[in-house]
């Protein structure tokens, strides 16, 4: 089985690369790629039968680099950092998709999983059905958040903002109900810096859409929809005026 890894981290490829040699000695590792648009110009020649892609790369992300390319006939197993994208919507026929740190067990049953389409072509997706759960991700407007009693997925609209509080966040909502999460600030605001939130303070992440008004004394802080008034940090001013059009 010829494989291709791509991943704009270095480190990444080189776990995964150790990962497969470990455990999956039928895949051969043909090339890997740091730069999504060299692969795209690259996988044509190299023919290869699944390619582990990353999601998150700057210039090209991994829907955009699979665009790029159809019609294809190789697999696809997609790996992110984040598990802000719809885990479901990739669980289908020749898209699978793991989360780093990526465990063992679960890149052993992706790997059989490709090698059984290869043996049957019946059960390839075709590429149209792909990009349409592709696209569908993409638009999904929804955030996790992990509890004690499990997973809540929550409509961005229906989010004010989180609160960092030590080794937890605050998540506060619309309807002025408050949960508690162990996922750090900063592991949300790389999954939700384009569905319209702003890091505007280290301990704060704040929706976008909420903002009643912004004040300029005191330094500048904002006033959410629910009276929250919020510190803009001095770090983080310019920015913020530049994305509220300021």
């Amino acid at each position: 089985m010829k494989a291709i890894i791509i991943d704009d981290e270095k480190n990444g490829i080189e776990m995964l690369e150790y990962l497969l040699e470990k455990n999956c000695n039928h895949v051969e590792i043909v090339a890997t790629f740091l730069n999504p648009k060299q692969a795209v110009k690259e996988i044509p020649i190299l023919k290869p039968d699944v390619i582990f892609l990353d999601i998150d790369m700057p210039g090209m992300n991994g829907f955009e680099l699979l665009q790029n390319l159809t019609p294809f006939n190789f697999q696809v197993v997609f790996t992110t950092a984040y598990n802000e994208y719809a885990i479901d919507a990739f669980k289908v026929n020749a898209v699978d998709y793991l989360l780093k740190p990526i465990e063992t067990e679960e890149l052993k049953d992706a790997v059989n999983k490709v090698a059984k389409m290869m043996h049957n072509q019946n059960d390839m997706q075709p590429i149209e059905n792909i990009l349409a759960y592709i696209q569908a991700a993409q638009g999904i407007n929804k955030i996790s958040i992990p509890t004690d009693d499990g997973v809540i997925f929550s409509l961005t609209e229906n989010i004010l903002y989180f609160k960092a509080d030590g080794g937890y966040t605050e998540v506060y909502f619309t309807n002025g109900k408050k949960l508690f999460t162990s996922k750090l600030l900063g592991d949300y605001e790389a999954g939700i810096a384009t569905k319209g939130f702003f890091r505007i303070h280290n301990s704060y992440i704040i929706n976008l859409r909420h903002i009643e008004k912004f004040v300029k004394s005191d330094g500048g802080y904002v006033v959410m929809q629910d009276g929250t008034s919020i510190t803009v940090s001095r770090r983080r001013k310019d920015d913020f005026m530049k994305v509220m059009g300021g």
